[in-house]
């Protein structure tokens, strides 16, 4: 997929501009809302989505992969029942 000259989907946006922001990695547990945005982080050329094991590991995989690398990586959460599992990770 060409994201710079397509018509291109909101997922798809969202992506190409955090790759220019530098964000190389996504790190998340994929369920229903999410999935548009972990596929277009999947199929980005600069990027690279990693699949967590649970919602709050996926929180803590991105922040030790931001002490390494600092702002390098997001971890992707529903917006509801992925961001309540990760609470105590993002805490």
């Amino acid at each position: 997929m060409n994201f710079e000259k397509s018509m291109l989907k909101g997922s798809e946006a969202i992506t190409l501009l955090l790759s220019k922001l530098g964000i190389k990695n996504a790190i998340g547990y994929p369920g229903t809302s999410e999935l548009s945005l972990c596929s277009a982080f999947a199929k980005h050329p600069d990027t690279k989505m990693v699949n967590g094991r649970g919602d709050k590991e996926s929180a803590f995989s991105a922040a030790g992969a931001n002490i390494y690398s600092p702002g390098n990586s997001i971890c992707i959460l529903h917006g509801a029942r992925g961001l309540t599992n990760a609470m105590g990770a993002i805490a």
